[in-house]
């Protein structure tokens, strides 16, 4: 049991940290990016903006829901929100799970708590995956088709490796628990016969 807890934990923590770098990926963090282009001298695309590279790179200011159209359809970058949400979700998860590396807590299954918060985590990451895959998978077509070259960036994996992650953590949470229910369930009061204790 503690092992699986200390697996579960170290998810949620592997999740919250690719989380956080993908959210403060380009233009915080250069080296992070879901898209590069040739257009404009060269072009890296994060969540919070994107930087040109040429001839010295300059990158917006920090924002949910910037614009570089007609490219990148401009509604989805908004929703790219989601992966700080994601990963406030999978912190909030991990800190869930900390009691139970205690003694007085190690034999209690996971909670209906934590069951949530970790598919919430796996549900809100998903998403942020999906729509980012099909924001850039949709820009990297258009850059192709303006004679550009494009290429995805490791934000990319590493959002989908969050994705995994935030999976298997969050069924762990929801086997545990309905096992629990279920262990808790099938534990019947004793009968009491009729007649007995009448005399």
């Amino acid at each position: 049991m503690l092992l699986l807890t200390l697996l579960a934990l170290l998810g949620n923590l592997s999740a919250f940290v690719l989380l956080i770098l993908v959210t403060f990926s380009v233009p915080v963090i250069d080296d992070f990016y879901f898209l590069r282009s040739s257009a404009l001298g060269g072009v890296r695309f994060g969540v919070l903006g994107y930087c040109v590279e040429s001839p010295r790179l300059q990158c917006t200011r920090l924002r949910i829901g910037y614009r570089f159209e007609p490219e990148l359809y401009y509604p989805l970058p908004r929703i790219l929100v989601l992966y700080p949400v994601a990963a406030g979700f999978a912190g909030l998860s991990a800190l869930v799970l900390v009691p139970s590396l205690f003694p007085r807590y190690r034999d209690q299954r996971p909670s209906i708590v934590y069951s949530i918060v970790s598919s919430a985590a796996f549900f809100s990451s998903a998403a942020a995956f999906a729509i980012a895959s099909w924001l850039f998978a949709r820009g990297m077509r258009d850059f192709h088709d303006e004679g550009f070259t494009a290429t995805v960036g490791p934000s990319v994996w590493m959002s989908l490796a969050a994705a995994v992650v935030t999976l298997v953590v969050a069924l762990h949470a929801c086997l545990g628990t309905c096992m629990s229910t279920r262990g808790r369930s099938t534990v019947r009061k004793p009968m009491r016969m009729p007649g007995v204790g009448m005399f």
